[in-house]
């Protein structure tokens, strides 16, 4: 809950906002998101290692130590962003949240690794999907409190794209971090239920036809060491892990600059685009209470491809649904706000517009566009739980830290405007 309301305070909209305002640059942004997922992705696997071979609870412990440390770095990289005047002063500012993205890739590569396996191990594999399913709602609904955060600060600054109000809404953010990174302290090793010989399952084995692997998986036995059942579960857990790589390069060339298309595109308040995040994380837990009851009678790993294949599609609609004649797919003409807090910080703050900006994009396409954008990120992130579950399924119980780290290989995304065709 601590960690839903802090990320979503300020990592989302409000960062990439900042470094877009900072840089005035959307490679910028893409670079910064880069390195928190390139940090996460090499801390994973010694992580991983360190939780199964000497303690879970330890190695999170250690993770909410670098916490603090991210913490202070992001908030001086803000202030310092906020206050400089200079181009050497950005780069200066922008260099050091780099370093502070990396670190909290090192933060999320164990919050999503030994965390998330200590929380496994402490449950029945039947129970698995279900109680991942109600963590990852509470984790999505925390993030309803957090984009209230960020909005009431940008009300505060006059619903205007200043840097001070970006500036204020991070450190709002990363102060709330400091409260997820006591509670990884907190951890304690549980009475493993998933380790030891395997349980009996609760009842018949689901049939192949509907989950494809998951019926080998949800019967609690992973085999002998090589044998067919282990290979057959190993094998899944390849095919999620490749999965989710595609899935994060596909992101961090799209999803990453979604603040900035409702910003710059559909030219929305800072508290509007707060209010369309705001809203994501219930379309999400309703879409996973979805597909946590489709998978019970279809099988989990039909429900994620179905799933994911309508959040492709609902993206694809996002692109058709900007008219080439509508100011909503015109990418030549920027919001004033954003591009103008680079140059001209005052006139940013003051919410000014230069000459020659276009006017509102027409309502009803840009309500049919946010409407798409809820639509997709409800389906398209609503398999998490689904696939977090099949795959501590898929691994021994000795080895559930390295299966926990769900890979993400996020692209950096480099591209000059944030239109539809791009």
């Amino acid at each position: 809950v601590f960690s839903g309301t802090a990320n979503s305070a300020w990592h989302g909209t409000v960062l990439v906002t900042f470094i877009f305002a900072l840089s005035g640059s959307n490679a910028a942004a893409g670079v910064a998101d880069a390195a928190q997922n390139t940090a996460a992705l090499a801390a994973s696997l010694p992580l991983g290692t360190l939780a199964d071979r000497w303690s879970a609870a330890r190695t999170v412990c250690g993770g909410g130590a670098f916490v603090l440390v991210a913490t202070a770095t992001t908030s001086l990289a803000a202030v310092g962003g906020a206050a400089a005047v200079s181009e050497s002063g950005r780069g200066r500012a922008y260099a050091l949240l780099v370093v502070a993205m990396a670190l909290w890739g090192v933060v999320n590569a164990t919050i999503d690794g030994p965390a998330q396996a200590l929380y496994a191990s402490s449950m029945r594999r039947a129970d698995r999907t279900r109680l991942m399913t109600r963590a990852f709602q509470l984790y999505t609904m925390a993030a309803v409190a957090g984009r209230g955060l960020s909005a009431a600060v940008f009300w505060a600054h006059g619903d205007a794209w200043s840097l001070p109000a970006l500036r204020d809404a991070i450190l709002v953010g990363v102060g709330c971090e400091v409260l997820a990174g006591g509670a990884m302290c907190c951890y304690r090793r549980p009475a493993c239920r998933s380790s030891g010989p395997a349980e009996p399952p609760s009842g018949p084995p689901e049939p192949a036809s509907r989950g494809g692997s998951a019926a080998v998986l949800q019967r609690g036995d992973m085999g002998a060491a090589g044998g067919p059942l282990a290979r057959r579960a190993w094998l899944a857990a390849a095919v999620l892990v490749c999965s989710n790589v595609l899935q994060a390069w596909g992101a961090g060339m799209t999803v990453r600059f979604f603040p900035l298309y409702l910003a710059r595109e559909c030219r929305l308040s800072p508290v509007r685009v707060q209010a369309v995040y705001l809203a994501l994380p219930v379309a999400i837990s309703l879409s996973s209470s979805f597909g946590e009851r489709l998978a019970a009678s279809a099988g989990r790993v039909p429900t994620m491809a179905a799933l994911k294949a309508a959040g492709c599609l609902l993206l694809v609609g996002m692109y058709f649904a900007a008219d080439s004649s509508s100011p909503l797919a015109d990418s030549r003409q920027p919001l004033a706000a954003a591009p103008s807090l680079a140059a001209e910080p005052s006139s940013a703050a003051a919410g000014a517009s230069p000459a020659g900006s276009p006017s509102d994009p027409p309502p009803l396409r840009l309500s049919l566009t946010v409407a798409l954008f809820l639509l997709r990120g409800g389906l398209a992130n609503s398999t998490t739980p689904l696939s977090s579950a099949l795959l501590m399924d898929s691994v021994a119980p000795g080895q559930s830290s390295l299966g926990g780290r769900h890979v993400a290989a996020t692209g950096p995304g480099h591209v000059r405007d944030v239109s539809r065709r791009q």
